[in-house]
């Protein structure tokens, strides 16, 4: 064993509230505020650890269940610590687990030094369950030593760092935190470097705010446990205690965390990040900095050590490129965000316990200001990515094979692709494994000439290193239109008219309002005004036939005839045109509302043209269509189509 234990002296403890009993070992008084009842154990302990100053080891253990603390004299004025050995429940800042010299809360009044005594009990959901202490260490640091200058020193620094901290908050916010910090000031102490904001005993959890920096801690550190007290501060002590519950025993930047588990010390990173503009030499802005270019298809990506902090970095950064993770040179575009600090601290205040509430308030609040849609592309490059693979298939089940697939998500009208852009579909139509973002990607397949956009999700609560398989896609009817009621055609062109042998231009045909519906794939409108202001009779009809697959219109057909008597002599108006081939560039729908366009332009809308008519015969003179330019000097020619309700 680490310890060996003297003769122990057993106490029976049977006392009233504010009771005491002298210590023969230390020459204190154990103390109990509530009464007590039960075994009080002493004894010295002759061996044992070494601990981070010297002093005296003993043993203390007491079976009852009240609570009891130990008071020292220290007329020196010397900084005294009493130290438990065993595992503690806090962020320390190590990079190993496991039973270790520990402060216990201590309270100095005048010549005296009272410290609160925390016997063993076990911690449920945690990998060291045994939490308190019966090996006990006092150390004294002289008032004239070296460290305690130091020591002043960086305390110093930590309070300067807490005010920083709270002059960045909201100013809505700060106020109640400052009142909250002013009635929860930190104690300090030098064992070693942490944060622990509550003293656990087997029958309840009290807060004390305890930061823990040794003589040769730096900025940084400083940074760190102040970001940890800081976290307590902005949340309520019920949900810090929860925080506080998930800290690992042992962690470093990169360390996994299965489960998603815990994120408390990124929140301690963010505060190095926003006091001294790094993480000890990493840059938080880029992964590959953080957390030691980790392969999220190796393992879970979010549950990395680091992860939280990279994300709230990225949010705030203004920086429109992003080293990938594993070649940190390559930079790949990514959308800002533009937080300012005191929103991203405002964020950390909510008090999320892992990545996945984190997302969820991000993703809440970038809702709020219009800016949700960047989300996933920032957390896709900073590795919450994911690989999927899945079989496209038609109406009819058919495989469509060799199908190139291109995988994007659009930001204010930008495409962002994910690590692998492009996919083809092999004989079968399956998609081997390739990239996805957390949440919607759209698929865009194209084939036959035609294109069509069909969004695939993936749950970002699955890890990342897990090949996500979505089954069959179907792609085919993907639209919507029975609710349409109404048509437009607009046709732009450039024609040459020939009348009474004399050629001028002419150089727009437009549909009007044409009311019909679908029938199948297909939209048949006509409208009839009897007459129009100048006197004409107006026949109109309309068809445009539309393939759901990928919503191009393959064939329409537009027809109008006019009448008009005047002076008495009949005259009229006939055009039409037809053509197909005309790709979809906008669809949305809800249960009761549709909206559809195609449109060409330039001298593709020629290319989608199969005939021209035009002929009148009006008072004065008669004419025909003798041709069409789809380029020429007064324009480009467009084709567009929309169906609506």
């Amino acid at each position: 064993s680490s310890f060996t234990i003297g003769t122990i002296t057993p106490l029976d403890v049977n006392l009233a509230p504010g009771g005491e009993i002298a210590d023969p070992i230390s020459g204190g008084t154990f103390l109990f505020p509530e009464g007590g009842s039960g075994l009080l154990e002493v004894a010295e302990i002759t061996k044992a650890p070494a601990a981070p100053y010297s002093g005296t080891d003993l043993y203390i253990n007491y079976d009852g269940d009240t609570p009891l603390s130990l008071r020292l004299p220290n007329p020196g004025g010397d900084e005294m610590m009493l130290l438990g050995w065993g595992v503690p429940s806090g962020s320390l800042d190590l990079p190993a687990g496991g039973e270790r010299w520990i402060a216990l809360p201590a309270t100095v009044s005048g010549d005296f030094v009272e410290f609160e005594l925390i016997m063993p009990f076990d911690l449920p959901d945690k990998r060291s369950k045994r939490r308190g202490y019966t090996a006990h260490h006092i150390a004294a640091i002289p008032a004239g030593a070296t460290d305690p200058v130091r020591l002043a020193a960086l305390r110093a620094q930590a309070a300067a760092d807490i005010e920083t901290y709270l002059n960045a908050l909201p100013t809505t916010m700060q106020p109640r935190m400052r009142t909250r910090a002013a009635a929860m000031p930190p104690a300090y102490y030098a064992d070693e470097n942490y944060y622990i904001g509550f003293a656990r005993y087997s029958w309840a959890n009290y807060v004390r705010p305890m930061i823990g920096l040794t003589a040769a801690a730096t900025e940084q550190t400083v940074a760190h446990e102040v970001g940890h007290y800081m976290n307590h501060i902005l949340t309520s002590d019920d949900q810090y205690l929860l925080i506080e519950n998930t800290a690992p025993d042992g962690h470093g930047l990169g360390d996994l965390h299965d489960g998603r588990t815990t994120i408390i010390e990124d929140f301690a990173y963010f505060s190095q990040f926003l006091l001294r503009g790094s993480v000890d030499l990493a840059d938080p802005t880029e992964p590959g900095s953080m957390y030691r270019q980790i392969r999220p298809a190796a393992v879970d990506a979010p549950s990395a050590e680091g992860f939280a902090c990279v994300l709230l970095a990225r949010l705030w950064s203004a920086d429109p490129t992003i080293g990938d993770i594993n070649a940190p040179t390559e930079r790949r575009p990514v959308p800002t965000v533009n937080l300012g600090m005191s929103e991203i601290l405002s964020l950390i205040s909510l008090g999320a316990t892992n990545i996945n509430e984190l997302r969820t308030d991000v993703e809440t609040y970038l809702t709020g200001i219009g800016r949700a849609d960047r989300l996933p592309v920032i957390l896709e490059r900073i590795g919450w990515r994911y690989l999927f693979k899945a079989r496209l298939v038609d109406a009819n089940g058919d495989p469509l094979e060799n199908v190139i697939v291109r995988k994007f998500t659009k930001v204010n009208g930008v495409e962002y692709a994910p690590l692998t852009k492009l996919t083809i579909t092999d004989d079968d139509g399956y998609i081997a494994a390739t990239h996805a973002f957390p949440g919607q990607t759209t698929l865009r397949l194209g084939f036959q000439g035609d294109s069509i956009d069909v969004p695939i999700t993936v749950d970002p609560l699955l890890p990342t290193n897990r090949t996500i398989d979505l089954g069959e896609i179907t792609v085919g009817n993907p639209l919507d239109l029975s609710l349409a009621r109404n048509a437009t055609v607009e046709f732009t062109f450039y024609g040459t008219i020939t009348s009474q042998g004399v050629e001028s231009s002419w150089r727009t045909l437009m549909t009007r309002l044409t009311p019909g519906q679908i029938e199948g794939n297909t939209f048949n409108g006509t409208l009839v005004e009897s007459p129009d202001p100048f006197g004409w009779f107006n026949n109109w009809s309309v068809s445009v036939t539309v393939r759901p697959e990928t919503g191009a219109v393959t064939d329409f057909v537009v027809s109008y005839h006019g009448t008009k008597t005047e002076y008495g002599v009949d005259q009229t108006s006939d055009f039409s045109y037809h053509g197909g081939n005309v790709p979809m560039t906008d669809y949305s729908h809800s249960p009761t509302s549709v909206y559809y366009e195609a449109k060409v332009e330039g001298t593709e809308t020629c290319g989608s043209i199969g005939g021209v008519t035009f002929s009148y015969n009006h008072v004065g003179g008669s004419g025909n269509l003798t041709g069409h330019s789809c380029d020429a000097p007064g324009g480009t020619a467009k084709l567009k189509i929309n169906l609506f309700n």
